[in-house]
């Protein structure tokens, strides 16, 4: 009984040997993909901010054009056709910022694009869009 039973222990403790490099590997790639898995998720929810970043463009550039068009008209009627575009503007940008939030990415370059169309829209003349940018030569 008792060579039967050895037997059986080096058996079982051979399996055991055999299969623990196994589990370590396992582990090991288990520990990678869900690794990958969290950077993925991570890009995904950047992707999704940078998208929404970009679909913001547009009605702010919209809101901005309306507004230079009401400068130079002096409309007085001009701040009532404004409000749509002023609207679609703020919805994309409440978007964007929530989108970059999400992401867990600073949302201070939203709240100066809000701030920007905000400070123009209390009658301030539009500064370059790009600090650099030289002004326009007039004719």
């Amino acid at each position: 009984m008792t060579d039967s039973m050895r037997l059986r222990s080096v058996f079982l403790a051979g399996c055991v040997a055999l299969a623990l490099p196994g589990f370590a590997a396992c582990g090991f790639y288990a520990a990678q993909t869900w690794a990958a898995w969290r950077a993925a998720g991570a890009a995904a929810l950047g992707t999704r901010a940078a998208g929404e970043v970009m679909r913001a463009i547009s009605p702010v550039m919209v809101e901005r054009g309306r507004l230079q068009e009401a400068a130079l008209t002096a409309d007085p009627q001009g701040s009532e056709a404004l409000l749509p575009a002023k609207a679609a503007s703020d919805r994309a940008l409440k978007q964007a910022r929530s989108a970059v939030e999400d992401a867990g990415l600073s949302t201070a370059a939203v709240e100066r694009a809000r701030e920007r169309v905000s400070r123009r829209q209390g009658n301030e003349p539009p500064a370059p869009l790009l600090a650099s940018a030289p002004p326009c030569a007039r004719r």
